[in-house]
This record gives structure tokens, sequence and C-alpha cells, in this order.
């Protein structure tokens, strides 16, 4: 209906949704970080999407698990189409139950995707132009110091896979993504051949202030509910008619009291098998929540065959969340105007979150922790000591110099910040003194506003420069900042930390954990009383790679560590 009217359309919104019909069963996923008009935070909008596309791939598992019992051909004929890599077994059970949905999906009147021809996918791509799929990446290989990530071709075969599928049910409902926000004009279609946009103004959503549809609320008579419902189907009993009905498609709105995240219980096996039951899931949230679908049973196997090193959300971004050519022209353009001549890279992300009165009390002190955090690390070449005398007929003059080591080495610092305040004060120093090692620096910052606002023109301009940070050598954060976690998460990047505790005695910086953003706002332990096993324990007792974010960063928060440090 809706999706088969929005062909052709093209962008990323500021909800991913996630449906199924091909067993009356699916996902119907929307994230939302303001008002339903446009987001007010892009890096917040862009980091909950990760998790909505995770969740639409691995609900493709569950929406066609009971066709599986009776398809043909059976699961252990497609097994055997090996694979030219290994493939772990999760990853590749997922792999065969797409491929499945896309053989029930052409038996139900599905466009065949095989016979899509290469003229079809040359006009397909005429209509979505998307420099950035192949021009990103190759920036990245571009970095002379930064690691590479490595490749990874289980997830490759995914998306391949997927789609193929995509292509093939577009009409019946997928992957699909709401027109009603800003994100599709700035960036780009990541399914060649078809579209994930859905028209909203087609498709009945759930009130955004209607809270009697808020079911995953930590009430008791909910999760009463939700127990009796476990119970009967551990039994075999089918009450899917018993399901609370909150919207005409039955559709289940995953949020918790605030909006911004599953309930705890989302997460438990018993809840899981609740929802694989419900026709439609409409999910809120405005904070990035990846980490846990590392802790849930459900979602564990599959997670780790897809990222063995657990980059999930560098390679979604990489992979999904592309920059549109409007905006890509802008990074380039910027690039190469003022960075591409630099040997190495630095990027700096400085973000007072109180806004000018913050900037007024923090900027000395923040500009004294960066300078001492860059020199005391090796970030930036330390300056020459140069002193002058004063001379009443002549004006000054030198009076001692140390001549530095001759380079011809540029090193260029990419500052992104609503001030200017760091950037006029590591000018001054490297104006003022040469460098030690003979290198020149230089610094960049393309934007100044004081101030945040929201509009088309603002949300390019993030995204250009988060992208910009991204192809950083090193890179520097503001600690509880979405914006410089997508930042590292598209670089592959292990950033440090600055220090914004105003009275803290400690170290100017400290280096990050992991490459993965940090789970802010969230419980430590699992909360599953109907699973003795975990219910209770820490999360990092369960799962060892589940740490606490750093305190740093956020002491309430958790995050996946990363096989990879760059």
């Amino acid at each position: 209906m809706a999706a088969g009217k929005s062909r052709g359309q093209s962008g990323l919104q500021n909800g991913d949704h996630h449906q199924s019909n091909t067993s009356s069963r699916g996902w119907f996923s929307k994230s939302m970080c303001g008002d339903t008009t446009q987001i007010k935070r892009l890096s917040t909008s862009v980091i909950a999407a990760l998790v909505l596309i995770i969740f639409g791939v691995y609900a493709w598992s569950l929406a066609v698990e009971q066709e599986l019992a009776t398809s043909t051909p059976p699961l252990e004929a497609m097994n055997a189409l090996k694979l030219p890599y290994d493939v772990p077994p999760a990853a590749r059970e997922l792999i065969d139950k797409i491929k499945e949905a896309t053989r029930i999906a052409m038996a139900s009147g599905g466009v065949d995707t095989e016979d899509i021809s290469k003229e079809e996918l040359e006009t397909w791509h005429s209509r979505n132009p998307c420099r950035s799929r192949t021009g990103l990446m190759e920036m990245y290989e571009k970095r002379k110091y930064a690691r590479k990530v490595p490749l990874n071709p289980v997830w490759q075969e995914v998306l391949q896979e997927y789609t193929k599928l995509h292509r093939t049910c577009t009409r019946k409902r997928v992957i699909l993504v709401s027109t009603k926000n800003l994100i599709p004009s700035y960036t780009c279609e990541p399914f060649p051949g078809s579209t994930w946009t859905l028209d909203a103004d087609q498709f009945p959503l759930p009130p955004e202030n209607k809270t009697d549809l808020d079911p995953w609320k930590e009430d008791k008579e909910y999760l009463g509910f939700i127990d009796q419902i476990g119970i009967a189907m551990s039994q075999g009993k089918d009450l899917t008619s018993s399901f609370p009905p909150t919207s005409a498609e039955h559709s289940v709105r995953a949020v918790d009291r605030w909006g911004w995240q599953p309930a705890a219980r989302f997460y438990c096996r018993n809840q899981q098998e609740f929802f694989s039951k419900v026709p439609w899931v409409y999910f809120t949230g405005c904070i990035y929540t990846l980490p846990k679908l590392f802790l849930a049973p459900t979602f564990r196997p599959t997670m780790e065959a897809l990222f063995p090193d657990r980059l999930a959300s560098t390679w979604i971004l990489r992979s999904l969340v592309l920059p549109s050519d409007a905006v890509w022209d802008r990074i380039r353009r910027i690039d190469r105007t003022y960075l591409q001549d630099a040997d190495r890279r630095i990027g700096i992300q400085v973000r007072y979150k109180d806004g000018k009165e913050m900037y007024a009390r923090m900027n000395d002190l923040v500009n004294e922790r960066i300078t001492d955090c860059v020199l005391r690390n090796n970030i930036l070449p330390n300056v020459s000591q140069v002193s002058w005398e004063k001379n009443s007929d002549q004006g000054e003059e030198l009076m001692e110099y140390n001549d530095p080591t001759e380079s011809t080495k540029v090193l260029k610092v990419f500052i992104a910040s609503l001030f200017l305040g760091l950037k006029d004060h590591l000018s001054k120093m490297y104006v003022q003194s040469p460098t030690l090692t003979g290198e020149t620096v230089g610094f960049v910052q393309i934007s100044q506003g004081q101030s945040q606002h929201w509009s088309r023109e603002e949300d390019m301009q993030a995204l250009t420069e988060i992208i910009l940070l991204s192809f950083s050598d090193q890179l520097l954060v503001t600690p509880v900042s979405t914006f410089g976690g997508l930042a590292e998460a598209y670089g592959g990047l292990t950033p440090w930390y600055i220090e914004y505790r105003e009275n803290y005695l400690g170290p100017s910086c400290q280096r990050a954990q992991t490459v993965d953003v940090c789970n802010q706002f969230t419980y430590k332990k699992f909360a599953c009383p109907r699973e003795p096993d975990i219910h209770n324990k820490r999360f990092s007792d369960v799962v060892a790679y589940i740490k606490d974010c750093l305190a740093i960063d956020h002491p309430q928060g958790i995050q996946v560590i990363s096989d990879f440090v760059s």
C-alpha cells in the first residue's frame, strides 16, 4: 500500500520502520528525537537508527520461523551452497532464512529479484545517485596513520541477500522508514533496485502523545500479563488473539516511560518470544541501545556471527547511512580545499552542551586541558621556546631561539565546535612559535554558530562535520556526545575523551576503551525474572565484552568492547 506508492523516493528518515507481511507477522519501527516534522539532534537520531536496522535484519529470522518448518527446499539443501569463506553457523542461519523469506515472497506474488536487469539497476542508480557509496570507503583507505578496519564479508553477504529480499518485498513492507522528517534530503537509499521510504501519511501510526499506547512501562499489570502469556506459549498454546491491540494493526509501541529506549525486559528471552508473535512493533527511541542486542540471548548469536570483532556500529553506518550527493560534494569540497594536503589529520570535537553560559565559564579550562592532552600524548607536536627583549630604539629583537628540526610534513587539525575558542587558542600557540619537529600545523573550523538550531541546512552541516571528523588519524571527543560518538564509529577510531569535570584533578584526557559508543542512562543488570540463569546478574558477568562506560564519559552507561583498536 504505502510502500508501493513510495517507490522512487529516497533517503533515511528520522525513524526506521521494520515490517514483514509474508507471515502476517513482522516489525514496524520508528526512531524519533523531538517532534514529528524535524529532528532535534541529527547525531542521536542516526545513532538510534543503527539499532533499528539490526532489528529489521534479524526480524526476518522471526518472521519466517513457522514457514521454514514446512517450506521447500529444506534448509539442509540450502546449507549445501557454501559461501567462499567461513561463515559462523548463526550467520548462515540468518542468511538462509533471508533467502527463504525471499522465496516465499516471490511465491506469493512478489517481484522476481533474480529477473532485475542491468538496465533497470542503472535506471535506479540514475534516480538515486550516491557517490559516497564508493567514495566514503576510498577516503578511509587514504588515511595514513589510522588503522584500517578489516573487511567483513559475512555482513556484506547478509546485506546482499537482504537487498534481494527488499526488492522482492517492497510492496509487502520490509525495512521501511518514514517520509515525514528531514533525513531523506541528505542521505542515500541503501538497497539498490528498491526504496525503503514509507509514506507515513498513508500508514496508521500511533499518536506521539498517546500515553495509553505505551505497554512497555514497567508496571506490574502489564508485566504480569506478559508473564501469563509467556507461560501459556511455553506450553504450546497460541494466544495471539490475546495480545493487546494498541492500533488498527495491533501494533505494540516499543518505548519505556521516558520514550528514550526499550524497558529492561524487552531484551529478555521470554519477552522476545512474546514479541515474535506481535504483528507490528512501532519503535520509538532517542538513545543508542545497540550494546543491549549483544546482551539479549535471542540476538547475541546472530550479532556475534555478523560482527565477530564487534564493530557493528561502524559497519552499519558505512554500509547504510550514507551522505547524499549534496552532502558528499560539501564534504569533498572542504576536504580538497583545506585538508587533503595533510600528512596527518587530527579531529577535535568540542561541545558545550549548556551553550554560551557553559562556554564562558569553561572555555579557558577546556582549552588548557586539550592543549595538555595533545602535547602529553604526542597527538600534536610541542613548540620551540622563543625569547624576545625590548629594545627602545629598534623595538623587539630576538634573544634566544631553539632551531627546530627541518621537516616538510603538514599536520591539519579539524575542529568541530559551535565556538571559536579552541581554534583561536591553538592557532595563536602555533603561529607564535615553531614546532620542535618542524611540522607545519594548520587548523580548520567551518562553523561557529554559538547555538544549536533545527533545519535541513543545520542537519546537512552536522553530517558533513561528523564525516570529516571520521577521516582523522586520531580523534578527541567530548564526553556524553553522540556527535563525537558517530564520528568515532564511522571512522573506526578509538578516541580520547576530553576531561570536562570542572574540579577534577586527574589527567586532562583519557583514551577510550573501545570504538563503540556509550549506551547512556541505562541499567547494569538483567531484569528477567522468568530466566533465573541471568536474572539480577550484572551484564559484564554474563557477557564479558560488555563493560561499564568509563567514568570520564558516562558512569551510568554500558558499551561493547571491540577487538579492534585504532
